[in-house]
């Protein structure tokens, strides 16, 4: 998939960047077949303690995230979702402020939804990664704690996510924020919820509540369960499986929604694809996601919603969590490039 009008100039060489091979290659013994039967034969709780970990150990390595992390603010609101449509009188909010207060105008706002599969993890876990996205773009960013499958099915996430956007759009004064300059956006599985999320606000004729949708690495087409294993390439099939376990956690009954836009947000209507709101997509060259990313991204230039397309080379799914990364600058600097 190319887009034309994209103004990234990063070029694909078919290289992987050093670290992404070697972190790669470190964890290839969790990706054999016995490595994920002996996964699947855990409990839930087993599952996601093991997945957290996975998850944790790049995020707070080092001392770059623990440097955003000072310096910023955090503020946890309990928003009654209940007005927006969602039966959740509880949702948790972790509102992230820099510290850096000279300016009394309004901020923009980024409605994060955290990765995690919609299925492991929490909002508090992703502090890093939400205070950087404040401090390097002098944002409010709203950390949504939305609630996880399998407890919760498909579209309740979602769901949670199109209340968050409402708290934040019909309280900005109150927030600090301006209403004028409110983005949503989330990586992994948090771009579903965002995707999906964004989805809700169109299907409602509300897309211009959010003046951008920035996708990252999104889980948000049924490409695993559609194509089977024989038709994955090298990355998709290590991760076949595993993806298999989470859109059966996010379904009610994974057979019966095998195109279910609740599920699988890329099998939306073409006409509510064009009334999302402007869309930037980014990738790795080497993600699980990629391919599902480009069939995103195809369904909304059809639709004339996609905005920009970005893949960064040589690098893994979510490779910029670790901010010790040689290349982690690389996402955030052309996060801050579309978000300015």
């Amino acid at each position: 998939f190319e887009f034309a009008q994209s103004g990234f100039g990063h070029e694909l060489r078919g290289e992987w960047e050093r670290e992404c091979a070697r972190v790669y290659v470190a964890q290839a013994r969790f990706r054999t077949d016995e490595a994920m039967d002996a996964f699947l034969s855990l409990t839930l709780a087993e599952q996601r303690g093991f997945a957290r970990r996975g998850i944790e150990v790049p995020l707070h390595n080092g001392e770059r995230s623990a440097w955003y992390v000072r310096r910023q603010t955090v503020q946890e609101a309990e928003v009654d979702a209940t007005q927006y449509g969602s039966d959740n009188k509880a949702l948790r909010v972790l509102i992230h402020r820099p510290l850096d207060r000279s300016s009394s105008r309004p901020r923009g706002a980024l409605v994060y939804f955290h990765g995690g599969g919609a299925c492991v993890a929490d909002a508090r876990m992703y502090t890093p990664l939400a205070a950087r996205y404040a401090v390097d773009n002098n944002l409010v960013v709203f950390n949504v704690d939305y609630r996880l499958a399998p407890e919760f099915k498909a579209p309740t996430g979602i769901v949670d996510g199109y209340a968050a956007v409402k708290y934040v759009a019909e309280n900005a004064g109150e927030l600090g924020v301006d209403q004028a300059r409110i983005a949503i956006g989330g990586e992994s599985g948090g771009a579903y919820i965002a995707a999906g999320a964004a989805m809700v606000l169109a299907r409602r004729k509300e897309s211009p509540l959010v003046k951008l949708c920035i996708l990252s690495a999104p889980m948000v087409t049924n490409l695993y369960s559609r194509l089977g294993k024989e038709a994955m390439l090298g990355i998709e099939r290590d991760h076949y499986r595993a993806q298999l376990w989470l859109d059966e956690l996010r379904a009610s009954d994974i057979a019966a929604q095998a195109e279910d836009p609740w599920v699988f947000p890329g099998c939306m209507e073409p006409w509510l694809a064009a009334a999302l709101p402007p869309t930037v997509i980014m990738t790795s060259e080497f993600d699980i996601y990629r391919r599902v990313a480009e069939e995103f991204a195809a369904l909304l230039v059809k639709a004339g919603t996609l905005l920009d397309y970005c893949v960064h080379p040589g690098t893994t799914h979510v490779w910029y969590f670790d901010m010790e990364h040689p290349t982690s600058d690389m996402f955030w600097s052309d996060t801050t490039k579309i978000l300015e």
